[in-house]
Parts: C-alpha cells; sequence; structure tokens
C-alpha cells in the first residue's frame, strides 16, 4: 500500500490522472538536446519518471547510440500498461543488456534494471 504522501505524481498523457489534472505548459528538452549542449565523456542515468520512462528513452536516442551511458532504469508498469516491455525494447534495440536489481517491490507493477551497453558489459557500475 503506498501512502497518499508519497511523491508518486504521474503526468504521463495514458494515465487517468493527467486526464483530470489541471494542465501547467513548461517547456523541456530531450536528453539529446541537453548532451548536444555540453561535452559528456562518461554518464550514469538514473531514470524514475513515473510511467514515462519510455518517453526520456525516445528522447534518447543519439545519446543511446553515441555516448552509451549506462543506465539505472525504473519502470511504472502500474501506471502506464506497457511501459516496462517498450523500454526494455528500445534499449535492446539499442544493443543495452538489462538484468532486474530487485524484484522485492513493495508496489506492485515497478521494476528496477541496470542497463549497460553490450559493449560494455563487463564495466557495470
Amino acid at each position: 500500500k503506498t501512502s497518499p504522501h508519497t511523491a508518486n505524481l504521474v503526468f504521463n498523457s495514458e494515465t487517468a490522472f493527467f486526464q483530470n489534472a489541471p494542465k501547467i505548459i513548461i517547456q523541456s528538452k530531450s536528453l539529446d538536446t541537453i548532451c548536444n549542449d555540453y561535452s559528456f565523456k562518461k554518464l550514469l542515468l538514473k531514470i524514475d519518471v513515473e510511467g514515462a520512462e519510455a518517453d526520456v528513452l525516445r528522447g534518447a536516442s543519439h545519446l543511446l547510440s553515441t555516448t552509451r551511458p549506462e543506465i539505472i532504469l525504473a519502470t511504472h508498469e502500474c501506471h502506464v500498461k506497457g511501459v516496462e516491455e517498450t523500454c526494455l525494447s528500445i534499449l535492446n534495440e539499442a544493443g543495452y543488456s538489462c538484468s532486474v536489481i530487485d524484484d522485492q517491490k513493495f508496489v506492485a507493477g515497478q521494476q528496477d534494471y541496470l542497463c549497460v551497453p553490450q559493449d560494455n558489459v563487463n564495466s557495470a557500475v
């Protein structure tokens, strides 16, 4: 059971919460755009965005193919059905190997993965 005081608000357009919530328009940038603006030699990403993980990965396609960051990915199937499979598919197509970090979650439909480029599989964080 989750507490009503947790910070797990979901604003992905596929969720019921989003449909009923007041809208605030904000400017955002993809990871590809941010990484284009800065020079990163080594990168570790933690992606935990309450169901919008696939959106983040789609906005990082260039980053995934060039910089090849190691990724700690938290999927939220409990908020957006199919997001876990979509994320793992995106990462697999980008040449990543993903391993479950901990399968003892308190909330069903949440899973954490360590994803490393297959060409870098032996140097995982």
